[in-house]
């Protein structure tokens, strides 16, 4: 596995679990599939497309690489099907906030090293899992 396909591996799998954040923010607050499925998109890449634009690659992954689209998806429409077993797991719910952290802290750190980024790519790249969870917590006021 080469430094590249880690990244992206640890990458969509913070995409996957922010995106069930969003996803459940917007079964929350009653919001069809398609609303969901926007929010679990918004969620899980917002800080990705951030990054991306900060570090000058353009365009960004979210939107250059369908694999993105499609787990944020898959994410979404798992969310709105199983919304009521998803919310009595309250403790997972947290547990995935936490791992999307920790995916995106460790996805990045690798990211920047292996790119050589400067000072402004490695603060984009540590940043990216903030900008997510944020975009989770603020979609549905």
């Amino acid at each position: 596995m080469t430094g590249s396909s880690l990244v992206l591996i640890l990458d969509l799998a913070g995409t996957f679990v922010f995106a069930i954040s969003g996803a459940a923010e917007g079964v929350k607050h009653r919001l069809d599939v398609f609303g969901v499925s926007v929010l679990a998109f918004v969620a899980g890449n917002a800080g990705g497309v951030i990054r991306d634009l900060l570090i000058g690659a353009v365009p960004p992954s979210a939107i250059h690489n369908s694999s993105y689209i499609v787990v944020s998806l898959i994410a979404g429409v798992a969310t709105f099907l199983w919304y009521r077993r998803i919310t009595r797991l309250q403790q997972v719910m947290l547990l995935f906030d936490a791992a999307g952290l920790g995916l995106f802290a460790v996805s990045g750190t690798y990211g920047a090293r292996l790119w050589h980024q400067s000072i402004r790519g490695r603060t984009a790249w540590y940043a990216d899992g903030h900008w997510r969870g944020y975009a989770a917590r603020r979609a549905c006021p």
